[in-house]
């Protein structure tokens, strides 16, 4: 009798993943000025793609989720003289590569739950 007792927590941790996994959210984002990655708990990867080139604001459905995920990526048009500088130092050294936008993305599931983020991420402080 004791022996059952014992995997009552088992069940509900068991319980408690598929209920996880049932429901992903996003836990982290990848933008550059034309592509959104989104990376779900669950491990899928949902996509998107701007509408047009340089554009400032697009939304819609995020690709490869659940239903329900739509996405709002809003860049920011300014820049200011130290993200320039950095910007040709990079171009310098690697032609091909592009600094993530300036932006905040917000990711909406079906329950109507917001997830923000921003891009490029912040940096942490050091200790």
């Amino acid at each position: 009798m004791t022996r059952n007792f014992a995997l009552v927590p088992l069940v509900f941790a068991l319980c408690a993943c598929a209920l996880s996994q049932a429901n992903p959210n996003p836990t982290d984002i990848r933008l550059s000025r034309g592509d959104l990655e989104v990376r779900m708990s669950d491990g899928t990867t949902c996509t998107a793609t701007a509408p047009e080139a340089d554009v400032t604001l697009w939304q819609g459905a995020l690709e490869g989720c659940p239903d329900g995920f739509g996405y709002v990526v809003e860049i920011d048009p300014r820049s200011n003289i130290l993200r320039r500088v950095v910007e040709l130092v990079v171009k310098s050294v690697a032609p091909e590569a592009e600094l993530p936008p300036v932006a905040s993305v917000t990711i909406t599931d079906a329950r109507g739950q917001t997830y923000e983020f921003v891009s490029p991420r912040p940096v942490a402080p050091i200790r």
